[in-house]
């Protein structure tokens, strides 16, 4: 597994990103949730589902049917390979398009001690601003990515390893036409499980930390600050010795 150099010389493990839909769960969580509101509650469906939150949507239906649970098939494999790499010094992210608390509160139900990249009230965290959002936290080839087949090819090629459930060999061709590497995973065994949905819409509208547009905005100005700060010693140095042959 790729790492870098810690404080003590040690090789510490990438950050490893788990793409929530398609890779630890079968379906994402959104759609698992619309699936049991087109199963259990179809009046709900037509009154509120479109135009909201999917969390919104999980507090009304937890509300009318309290004891609703939600069939979500876990890939239980991989709950071993996020173990290893947290024995490693590893750090795990659970990144998916639903809101960060409802991830939050995913995590807790599995037990997996991770830090969450979901949605906020201001921002959807869909493909495209997954893509951007990566690599300006951990820069370009910093991290490692476990995705699902709806895993989009940029985001693919900005991991230094991509590591995929159910992808296409023809995507893995083009990935690495263009440098990218790019492991297809076995196909795993789903364990189905029952998740309550009150606690997922306790938690779906919880403040997980920072705003997410703040998060990615604060990523890109820390690393456009590292960028110039080379330079602009350099420059200082040079204005220096100037200055002493001038004297």
């Amino acid at each position: 597994m790729f790492g870098i150099r810690g404080s003590m010389g040690q090789r510490v493990p990438l950050p490893l990103v788990v793409d929530v839909d398609g890779a630890l769960l079968q379906r994402g969580l959104c759609d698992s949730i619309l699936r049991t509101t087109l199963r259990r509650a179809p009046w709900m469906t037509r009154r509120h589902w479109h135009g909201r939150r999917a969390d919104l949507t999980a507090i009304t239906l937890a509300e009318a049917l309290p004891d609703l649970e939600v069939p979500v098939a876990l890939n239980r494999d991989l709950l071993s390979q996020i173990a290893v790499h947290q024995r490693l010094g590893g750090t795990t992210y659970l990144m998916g398009q639903a809101q960060a608390g409802m991830l939050a509160a995913l995590a807790d139900f599995l037990g997996i001690e991770a830090q969450v990249l979901g949605s906020d009230a201001d921002m959807p965290l869909d493909r495209t601003r997954q893509a951007h959002l990566l690599p300006a936290l951990f820069g370009s080839k910093g991290f490692i990515l476990i995705g699902g087949r709806r895993s989009g090819e940029a985001l693919c090629l900005a991991a230094r390893e991509c590591w995929m459930v159910g992808g296409a060999p023809r995507m893995k061709r083009r990935l690495r036409t263009h440098g990218g590497r790019m492991t297809l995973l076995p196909p795993p065994l789903w364990l189905p499980l029952q998740v309550p949905m009150a606690m997922i819409a306790g938690q779906g509208a919880t403040d997980c930390g920072p705003n997410l547009g703040q998060l990615a905005s604060r990523a890109v100005w820390m690393r456009e600050t590292e960028k110039t700060r080379p330079a602009r010693g350099a420059s200082e140095t040079q204005a220096g010795a100037d200055a002493r042959r001038r004297a």
